[in-house]
Order: C-alpha cells, then sequence, then structure tokens
C-alpha cells in the first residue's frame, strides 16, 4: 500500500467518514434492540456525541499522520461539548453511563499527543475494539434496571472482530511510524480469529450457507478493493462502507 501521501479532508470527507464511523459503532445495537430506537431523547444525544467524537478522533488521526497534533483550544472545545452531552444522556439514563462515556473520553484525549505514538500501538486497537465493537451496543440493547450478565457480549463477538479488522486498516493508513508488517500480523490474526467463529456459528447452525458463503464473499470483496485502491481516502471510504454492510447484513439477517 501506498503510505507517502496523506489523507486529504474536506467538510464532506470528514462528515461522511465520520457519520460510517458512528454507525458502525451503534448498528448492531440497533437491530439486536428489543425496543424501537428512536431519534430522540437519549438515543439522539448518544448519537450524536459519538459523531461528535468520531469527528474529533478524525481530526486527531490526520494530524498524527503527519507527526503533529490537534490544537489544545479544538481539544478543550470537544471536551466541554462531550461533557454536556455526557451529562444529558445519564439524565435520561443512569449515572453509571458516565463512567463508560468519560473512560472513552480519556480514550480520546490519549490520541491528543503525538509524543508517544499512543495510535499506533496494540492498546489503542483493543480499546477501540472493546467501545466500538462491544460497550456502545450494549449501552442500546440494555434495559432498566441495566443488569449485565457476560452472556451479553456473545452477541457482539461478530461486531467486534469487524471493528478489529477496521482498525487495524484505519492504523495502517494513519500510521506515523509506518508499522506495515505489525498490522499485517494482527489483521492475519483477526482474520484468522472471525474464520474459526463463522466456522463455530454455522456448525452450531446459528447461521445458514448462504449466510456464510454471503460473509465470506462480502470480505473476499472488501479486501480485493481495498489492495487494489491506492488513493487513501477512497480506500479509507471503501473500508467504512463495506464495515457497514457486514454488520447491518449479518445482525439484519
Amino acid at each position: 500500500m501506498n503510505q507517502n501521501t496523506s489523507i486529504k479532508l474536506t467538510l464532506p470527507y470528514i462528515l461522511i467518514i465520520a457519520l460510517l464511523q458512528t454507525l458502525i459503532a451503534v448498528i448492531p445495537g440497533i437491530l439486536l434492540s428489543h425496543q424501537p430506537i428512536r431519534l430522540s431523547g437519549a438515543n439522539f444525544i448518544m448519537f450524536v456525541y459519538l459523531f461528535i467524537s468520531d469527528f474529533y478522533l478524525l481530526f486527531s488521526r490526520n494530524a498524527y499522520q503527519k507527526g503533529k497534533q490537534v490544537s489544545i483550544q479544538a481539544s478543550l472545545v470537544k471536551i466541554v461539548f462531550s461533557a454536556i452531552l455526557i451529562y444529558k444522556i445519564t439524565g435520561h439514563l443512569t449515572y453509571q453511563y458516565a463512567f463508560i462515556l468519560f473512560a472513552y473520553e480519556i480514550f480520546q484525549f490519549l490520541t491528543f499527543s503525538s509524543r508517544y505514538q499512543y495510535q499506533d500501538t496494540i492498546f489503542y486497537t483493543l480499546l477501540n475494539i472493546f467501545f466500538k465493537g462491544c460497550v456502545f451496543n450494549l449501552m442500546l440493547t440494555l434495559q432498566a434496571p441495566y443488569s449485565f450478565q457476560l452472556n451479553k457480549l456473545e452477541p457482539f463477538i461478530f461486531s467486534m472482530f469487524i471493528i478489529g479488522i477496521n482498525t487495524l486498516v484505519t492504523q495502517k493508513i494513519y500510521s506515523y511510524l509506518k508499522r506495515n508488517n505489525f498490522y499485517l500480523m494482527w489483521l492475519g490474526i483477526t482474520l484468522i480469529g472471525l474464520g474459526g467463529y463463522l466456522y463455530y456459528i454455522f456448525n452450531q447452525r446459528f447461521i445458514s450457507l448462504f449466510v456464510l458463503i454471503a460473509l465470506i464473499s462480502l470480505l473476499i470483496i472488501s479486501a480485493a478493493c481495498l489492495i487494489r485502491t491506492k488513493q487513501l481516502n477512497k480506500k479509507e471510504f471503501i473500508l467504512n462502507i463495506t464495515s457497514f454492510i457486514l454488520l447491518y447484513f449479518y445482525y439484519r439477517m
């Protein structure tokens, strides 16, 4: 992959990618929710909060790719807006969500500095998988009294694999250290894990042969498009739109 050029940010591009990133983080929870998800109250505020966060992270990744960082003023404005939205979300739902969302704020704030190359670490990968593949979807599906059992994580194993692939490819695109072999190794491990999981759920008759073939075909087509595309903006768009399609197809079936 050609890593010599950086992502060119335009307002339409930023809005599209931030929207896709937000949808990827919540579409499993929306489709699995036992009650209709309406764009009102806490759900709408949470969607706005995640969109603003993805908007900020896109600028943070772009700055990191160039060896720079987002301005402290922009980061402080983001924190203030986030604090207001978190307060409103917990007012509609439960105070425990404040701890989760403030933890996500710390995760984002760690991307502020390029000094420790945090965005080029597996720690960043795992935390992004945890929040976007699991936590936000749980927040949409849990209902009062918001009790949690470990088996509630099971429906989101597939989303965690897809978010893992999405995160690793995104890190590879924006890598300041150009750690190509590092990301290829973890992508290979993640794809092997996803293949094993798909075989398991097919063997347990959780999905049909048609769904299995369709998912594998979508993954192969997505990989082929990413490999053939050299322009980084197109690569990032393809990555996010195919991630959304895979998640929507799997959780809609």
